[in-house]
């Protein structure tokens, strides 16, 4: 039995190719997933598409983000308000804290893809300090913050883009439509970063969460 696999970004230009009016130029695939990250420059001839290059890490996606929130923003805040020293300093300890918080800092990174700021309060202790006191967070977060805690992470995959770009002697501006694909890129801190740094010719009229199944899909 042959079984033919697609890399999901290829998977999503596919679907985004079924209704584009674009039937020419270079295409880039930016996926940015939990746990990946991959990129893909696309070439599209009279509505042909061709895969010219491939690039990616496979240790950069949203648990980073996550972790990146919970690192700079959550453990300063426990660190200011409770004593966690011994805690910390505790590879074991510092690991149970930061997975206890990775939850929240997911769900705050959700609300920061379109707010300008978030109140993050827990409603049940998230474990209790080295004076055995029961730690809470109550903390007011700006769109600042979460762009200082995270734009490392997103720096990172477009340094690995615009990589890929040089490799083939092109630039942002040479692309006729940047594909997003994957649950981080709904953020309106990568967008910008994106306009900024690769290509404003940014797609987004289709949803980065479902684009490589019905991309998948058509190919099947």
């Amino acid at each position: 039995q042959y079984i033919e696999t697609l890399q999901e970004p290829i998977a999503a230009s596919i679907a985004y190719g079924l209704t584009s009016r674009k039937t020419q130029g270079y295409w880039f695939g930016f996926d940015l997933g939990g746990g990946t990250f991959d990129a893909a420059l696309m070439r599209v001839i009279d509505g042909i598409m061709k895969v010219e290059d491939t690039a990616g890490d496979t240790m950069l996606g949203g648990r980073d983000i996550d972790y990146a929130i919970v690192d700079s923003i959550f453990i300063p805040y426990l660190s200011e308000h409770y004593q966690i020293g011994k805690l910390l300093s505790n590879n074991h300890g510092r690991q149970f804290l930061r997975e206890a918080l990775k939850w929240i800092a997911e769900e705050t990174k959700v609300r920061l893809s379109k707010e300008s700021h978030c109140n993050v309060v827990t409603d049940e202790p998230i474990g209790t300090d080295d004076n055995g006191e029961e730690m809470e967070l109550d903390i007011k977060i700006t769109l600042p913050d979460f762009q200082k805690a995270v734009s490392p992470i997103y720096q990172r995959a477009l340094n690995i883009s615009n990589e890929l770009l040089r490799k083939h002697n092109l630039q942002g501006s040479d692309l006729e439509t940047v594909i997003l694909v994957g649950g981080p890129t709904y953020c309106q801190s990568l967008r910008s970063m994106l306009k900024e740094q690769l290509s404003q010719n940014i797609d987004t009229s289709m949803d980065p969460m479902t684009c490589v199944s019905q991309g998948a899909a058509l190919y099947a």
